[in-house]
């Protein structure tokens, strides 16, 4: 029953976030060069629960993250250890998604009237004004660094939604939705909905 907001110019500078909400502990890994928010429970099966933190390294252009606890790498896009003990002790662990959206601050508030909102009053010295300290960046067609593997479907940075099922990956280009806010598809066997707003960046 609660909401809570996390602003993105917030996020371009400190790229995590360890909350509660609802009394669920969870925290969000934001990778800053491909816009991507990710919410995951805090806990690792059979381990405990931990805090997580930006490591500052990248993976194929992906922000790889740290559990403060063993100090191991993850990759925050997949939820799961590359690099330190818990990768060591069993590379298949995967953290647990919970339900994340990217929309804007409008559409959330009609939405979420009794919304909580992170503060920009963060304790640090930071320029939060909206595209610091990546708006150059977004407005070049050009990636920061090299892809070794390219596709030539899509642009380097086309936004896109990414859905992960049963095994199964499929990307879909956000500008899919400018025509109509509804795709019908199926992917591991099931069949989805696609509800999207190619201006607010958002898919559901």
């Amino acid at each position: 029953g609660e909401a809570r907001a996390y602003p993105l110019r917030v996020l371009d500078w400190h790229e995590m976030v360890n909350d509660i909400v609802g009394e669920q502990r969870f925290f969000i890994a934001y990778c800053t060069l491909c816009g991507a928010a990710i919410a995951y429970d805090s806990y690792v099966d059979g381990v405990g629960r931990f805090v997580f933190a930006s490591s500052g390294l990248l993976r194929r252009s992906n922000k790889l993250m740290y559990d403060r606890e063993t100090r191991t790498l993850w990759s925050s896009l997949e939820g799961r250890p590359i690099l330190g003990p818990l990768a060591v002790a069993n590379p298949n662990w995967q953290l647990h998604r919970l339900p994340i959206v990217r929309t804007s601050w409008g559409e959330w508030k009609r939405l979420h009237p009794k919304t909580t909102v992170l503060s920009l009053e963060t304790g640090y010295r930071r320029d939060y004004t909206p595209g610091q300290p990546y708006g150059e960046y977004f407005a070049s067609p050009d990636p920061m660094f090299p892809i070794a593997r390219r596709n030539p479907v899509l642009k380097p940075k086309d936004w896109i939604y990414g859905l992960s099922l049963e095994g199964q990956r499929k990307a879909y280009p956000l500008k899919a939705f400018e025509a109509r806010p509804a795709l019908m598809d199926e992917l591991g066997g099931k069949k989805i909905l696609l509800l999207g707003n190619s201006e607010r960046l958002e898919v559901r």
